[in-house]
């Protein structure tokens, strides 16, 4: 029929349009499940954190905690100084020259204890267990007055008052122990190990606090050091044979004379140098 046409509803679309529709949405569908899966494996997946947030904040708290008691609290004099200090107990120490201490004042009153290096006289009030700590050995009291020396390889204890334990020491493994008594003292040898020395020894050990010093047979080069720390200046003994003093000085005599007085008996020259002396033959 002439001029016949067709009128087709609106919303009628082509087949390639309704599959490309159809498409989208079996993909959006397929894409969402996907993902809904993905959150839920990812949710399933992922490890909860609180519980381990609060292991790591007690730690936290145990470490602070922790840290003030590990304070350590040093001493030390310096050549040419005697230091006086009164440890948390009320025990006394008196370090002498080029000597030092050092002790935890937090957990004093759990563990009374001290390591030192030089020469310190103590004091100590009665209580627990004191102990005292050197590279060369240990000693333990309860209330006494003794003397420590522990310079190098020199080991030395003098006990003024009261009863001590020495031990000492072979890397951090305790060697050999005695008890020493009121008016007694031992002395650390090479070979012998440790030794009895003389009550007029122990008598004169502490006269270094009131500024005498005394030596009865001993290195000449140990008396030269202990004038070197006491004037801090440096002193050199030439190389020469081991010679023994005995003898002793005041601190209140000159550096000029102390000298003298240790290098007549030897016939020794002292002569002036840039950084000191130097004692020779």
């Amino acid at each position: 029929m002439k001029g016949e046409f067709k009128i087709e509803p609106k919303w009628k679309r082509s087949s390639e349009e309704v599959w490309t529709d159809r498409f989208e949405q079996l993909t959006s569908a397929a894409v969402s499940q996907v993902d809904e899966k993905g959150r839920d494996s990812r949710r399933v997946r992922l490890p909860d954190f609180r519980g381990y947030a609060l292991y790591y904040a007690a730690a936290a708290v145990i470490i602070m905690l922790l840290i003030p008691l590990m304070y350590t609290k040093n001493i030390s004099a310096s050549r040419g100084e005697h230091l006086s200090y009164v440890l948390p107990d009320g025990s006394q120490v008196t370090i002498n020259a080029e000597s030092k201490l050092s002790f935890k004042p937090l957990v004093w009153f759990i563990s009374r204890g001290v390591k030192m290096d030089g020469e310190v006289l103590f004091e100590v009030k009665k209580g627990s267990g004191f102990t005292v700590k050197s590279s060369n050995g240990n000693v333990r009291v309860l209330g006494t007055t003794f003397n420590v020396i522990s310079r190098d390889s020199r080991f030395e204890v003098a006990c003024i008052e009261g009863r001590v334990e020495v031990s000492t020491k072979a890397g951090e493994v305790e060697r050999q122990k005695v008890v020493i008594s009121s008016g007694e003292g031992v002395e650390l040898k090479e070979r012998e190990g440790l030794m009895n020395i003389s009550q007029e020894k122990v008598v004169s050990s502490i006269s270094w606090r009131g500024g005498n010093f005394y030596f009865t047979s001993v290195s000449l080069q140990v008396v030269v050091d202990e004038i070197a720390r006491q004037y801090n200046v440096e002193i050199e003994l030439a190389d020469m044979e081991e010679m023994i003093y005995t003898g002793n000085f005041s601190g209140q005599t000159s550096l000029e004379e102390v000298l003298d007085i240790v290098s007549i008996p030897f016939s020794l020259k002292i002569e002036k140098t840039e950084k000191g002396y130097i004692l020779y033959r």
